[in-house]
């Protein structure tokens, strides 16, 4: 799981990056808030800072999870519009994944081996999803970027006209 917030963060921070250098300061915001959410959680994952560090505050269980999850939440609502127009579905699967682990957290025993394997195969999931979500939006925007600057370098091309690149 560690490595797949890894991930996330640094595609998202690369693509913010390369947002930013090329005149999208929106796609910058969106891709450098979504890694400040990534290495939140890839923090609390790491140095399990809402089951250790947080408990020793006196906060009940639901409180400290909240705390790391509701970044989360204020970039998805702050970023609905930009959301919608990257591959949302991928994103909505790591949300299913997430939810799933913290029902099955809820409702089962600490204990239980069979709890442990559904919880953390969800949370699993859940990242991978994460990851893919942002390496693939990070790549979607900076190949945006790549096309808009090569149509502002050849003005006189249409479309059509532009060179195809073979990946080799």
């Amino acid at each position: 799981a560690v490595l797949g917030w890894t991930s996330a963060t640094v595609a998202a921070l690369g693509g913010g990056w390369v947002a930013a250098q090329t005149g999208r300061p929106t796609a910058a915001r969106f891709l450098r808030a979504a890694a400040g959410v990534s290495a939140l959680v890839l923090a609390d994952d790491l140095f399990q800072l809402h089951a250790d560090l947080l408990r020793f505050v006196g906060l009940p269980k639901a409180a400290r999870q909240l705390i790391i999850v509701a970044p989360a939440v204020l970039w998805l609502l702050r970023y609905t519009g930009e959301i919608a127009r990257t591959r949302w579905v991928i994103l909505v699967g790591s949300l299913v994944g997430f939810g799933v682990s913290l029902a099955v957290d809820a409702v089962t025993p600490r204990d239980s081996i069979a709890a442990i394997f559904f919880e953390d195969s969800a949370k699993l999931l859940g990242v991978i999803a994460w990851a893919q979500y942002m390496v693939l939006t990070s790549v979607d925007i900076v190949r945006s970027t790549i096309r808009d600057a090569k149509a502002a370098a050849r003005p006189d091309l249409t479309p059509a006209e532009e060179p195809v690149e073979v990946l080799r």
